[in-house]
């Protein structure tokens, strides 16, 4: 696909899902998507696992195997902090349920205790992190030099010398400080990162976070105990916390308390849940050539405006015919209806490579039958929590019509005219081959016929009996100073799109804060009408949009379902299996009621995947907000308000 755009300078729609995550933990690490985490082998050192805002048994039964056995051969203690029992909470030994959107209140409030009571890892804060170097009251820059011949980059910073009294860089400082306050060098005012952190905690009181969070004070004073003593502590994250406005900060914050207690780079602790690797392989040579022709990318819900208005940054941006591989928007981009209202009225082709009758499919002028997994030849890498590189050799030959998405673009690029990028002759294999052709790889000596003999090779690292962690040898931090970043020095958005950021916001963003959701909240107007959150969470039974169809697991899973708590369901007069409607004012869905328990109240969840015709109408991505931050862009699904009132005319069948 980015081939074919580099043909004539397409445009390419740059994903926005899961933003929070990555970017959180990019404002602390500086590190690429998702290159955050530890090896799952690394989980079985760890003494204390925190699920936060995640619910592996259900989503990730890969890595829950790891945390069994790490409770189960090490003692491991496990928690979950989650506003439902989930099926995770509920193998847990201790569940702290919170209100939905409020993490980052509660983890600051957490940091704020244990910098008060002196509970910080000094070594850790002082050596691999940039809590002792100083920065400009004047402009909340880091104070530096810039010298390419010093041996380490953190030589460049300067610091506090406690025993002269004066302002020197760091490699020439005798007693570096820790905290230092308007320290005057040359008539500029200095503070230390740690001293700037520690005031902008103290404000995230236990009652602060108790208020916001609905979590107890005993129950905060409680999980410090337990945090603070019982280690190496690992935080498992996914995308719980997500799919707020607010996200980043959540992640951010969860990263500083971790730096400050010492709690990464070394075996059972990090900020995990999901390790990317870099992905080793040749990617330039399938993506790009000579001569290739810039592409522009623009934010998947941006792409509603731009279709809309047929402008992009101010100025004429035509566009008029999209093609989709390897992705189903139509069912997975928030606020659906503006697909029908925006997006569709403005298309003249619209042409869907696909697996199965999805969404995207059902809406398509022309639909190309994709081969599914087992009927391609590829080399998988980057495959997330796995550090190796796999050969997928077929099972069976594509079925029927279908083809491997490689020939059909292929196909599609010499229709266009572009046959000298896409030999006639050139089949999976030889596309794989070029993949093959990476320096990184030659160096460790992988090679294609080395990874079809042995079918998968470690790509990262050594050997399994040393994982991957964050921060360590294989898997540095990328910081301009190598060290874990407390303070963000020079926050951006992650994305420019053309939109105006001021220079206020951006200075509130060097350090983690917390800010209400920007729908989901009950100080919001808007709560009055709506009075329940909306979640779209996934279900065991289908993958993201995958499978909807499939009937095996139909008979398991039949039919979207409306889960709300009793409490919920009795305000309303609506008992389970009764038609209702779940509504706000950008659309509804129209499916069964059903008596979840599990679930806190207040909220209501349609699991993720269902597609538009399997509901008796409408939709569940009706429901949700194409809002997002200007700085994260990135999808907020959960921000969500709705109401539920039964469907009149309709008797449960």
């Amino acid at each position: 696909m980015k081939r074919l755009a580099a043909c004539f300078g397409g445009t390419s729609i740059a994903n926005m899902y899961d933003r929070g995550s990555a970017h959180g933990m990019y404002r602390v690490f500086q590190c690429g998507d998702h290159q955050y985490g530890n090896e799952p082998l690394a989980l079985l050192d760890s003494k204390l696992i925190i699920m936060w805002g995640t619910n592996p048994v259900f989503c990730g039964p890969q890595r829950w195997r790891f945390i069994e056995w790490a409770r189960r051969e090490n003692g491991a203690k496990l928690v979950s902090i989650d506003p439902n029992v989930s099926a995770t909470a509920q193998k847990c030994d201790w569940h702290i349920p919170i209100k939905p959107g409020s993490d980052a209140a509660l983890v600051l409030a957490m940091a704020n205790q244990i910098v008060q009571r002196g509970l910080i890892d000094q070594d850790f804060v002082m050596n691999r992190t940039n809590a002792p170097f100083l920065v400009r009251r004047d402009n909340g820059k880091m104070y530096k030099n810039v010298d390419e011949t010093k041996t380490s980059p953190a030589e460049n910073y300067y610091v506090y010398d406690e025993a002269t009294g004066r302002v020197c860089l760091f490699g020439e400082a005798s007693s570096v400080a820790l905290e230092a306050s308007g320290v005057d060098h040359e008539g500029v005012q200095l503070d230390t990162v740690y001293t700037l952190l520690k005031e902008h905690l103290s404000s995230y009181t236990f009652e602060y976070a108790e208020e916001v969070t609905k979590v107890p004070v005993e129950t905060i004073e409680k999980l410090i105990d337990l945090y603070v003593t019982t280690g190496p502590v690992d935080i498992e994250l996914m995308y719980g916390m997500d799919h707020y406005n607010n996200k980043a900060h959540d992640y951010q914050a969860l990263a500083v308390m971790q730096a400050l207690t010492g709690n990464l780079a070394k075996r059972g602790a990090g900020v995990s849940g999901l390790l990317s690797m870099p992905n080793p392989t040749n990617l330039a040579g399938i993506n790009t050539f000579e001569g290739a022709v810039k592409s522009t990318s623009i934010p998947a819900f941006h792409i509603y405006d731009v279709w809309r208005d047929q402008e992009y940054k101010g100025e004429p941006y035509p566009l008029k015919a999209f093609l989709v591989s390897s992705a189903n928007p139509v069912s997975n981009y928030a606020e659906q209806g503006r697909w029908f209202t925006d997006v569709y009225p403005n298309m003249e082709l619209f042409v869907s490579l696909d697996l199965e009758m999805s969404d995207t499919a059902r809406y398509a002028d022309y639909v190309l039958p994709s081969a599914w997994w087992w009927e391609n030849y590829d080399v998988r890498s980057n495959v997330h929590n796995m550090p190796f590189l796999q050969i997928q050799e077929r099972a069976i030959e594509p079925v029927g019509e279908a083809k491997p998405d490689s020939e059909i673009i292929s196909l599609i690029g010499r229709a266009m005219g572009y046959e000298d990028r896409f030999p006639a002759e050139y089949k999976e294999e030889d596309w794989v081959k070029i993949a093959m052709e990476a320096k990184n790889l030659k160096e460790k000596g992988i090679t294609l016929e080395r990874l079809q003999e042995e079918k998968i090779v470690r790509a990262i690292g050594d050997a399994n009996d040393e994982p991957i962690i964050k921060g360590r040898k294989f898997f540095p931090y990328d910081t301009a100073h190598d060290r874990v970043m407390l303070y963000w020095e020079d926050p951006k958005p992650r994305v420019d799109y053309g939109q105006k950021v001021s220079e206020e916001l951006l200075r509130k963003n060097r350090l983690p804060f917390f800010e209400e959701p920007t729908e989901a909240w009950d100080t919001n107007p808007l709560h009055e009408k709506y009075p329940l959150v909306f979640l779209s969470n996934p279900d065991r039974w289908r993958t993201h949009t995958q499978f909807p169809d499939t009937p095996i697991l139909k008979e398991l899973d039949p039919e979207p379902l409306c889960r709300m708590c009793a409490a919920e369901a009795e305000k309303r007069g609506i008992k389970a299996g009764d038609i209702v409607e779940v509504y706000n004012d950008r659309g509804h869905a129209v499916c069964k009621a059903s008596i979840h328990n599990g679930l806190a109240e207040g909220l209501v969840w349609i699991p993720k995947g269902w597609q538009r015709h399997q509901f008796i109408a409408g939709g569940y991505q009706e429901l949700t907000s194409a809002v997002f931050d200007p700085i994260t862009v990135g999808g907020s699904w959960t921000d969500t308000l709705v109401e539920v009132r039964k469907w009149e005319g309709c008797d449960a069948q």
